[in-house]
């Protein structure tokens, strides 16, 4: 029997495993200025990378979200 897995449909706060095995802290979703009232509004999740000095940073959600095909497994994993 094959299992599959249900990736979240949106990036929730907390930490995060990048499929290269980083840590990362989600602090949370904001919406793109301009598409709050559209009917599909464009959504980024907003992070911090807890290594080095790196800023926060922001990624549009469906790119936090996706597969990767190294595996395949989710680009980011929640921890």
């Amino acid at each position: 029997m094959e299992t599959t897995t249900t990736l979240p449909s949106i990036a929730v706060p907390g930490l995060y495993r990048h499929y290269k095995d980083k840590l990362y802290f989600v602090i949370g979703r904001s919406v793109l200025s301009g598409t709050e009232d559209n009917q599909f509004p464009i959504y980024h999740v907003n992070y911090v990378p807890l290594y080095g000095k790196a800023p926060m940073t922001t990624r549009l959600e469906t790119e936090f979200l996706e597969t990767v095909l190294d595996g395949p497994k989710p680009r980011f994993a929640l921890v």
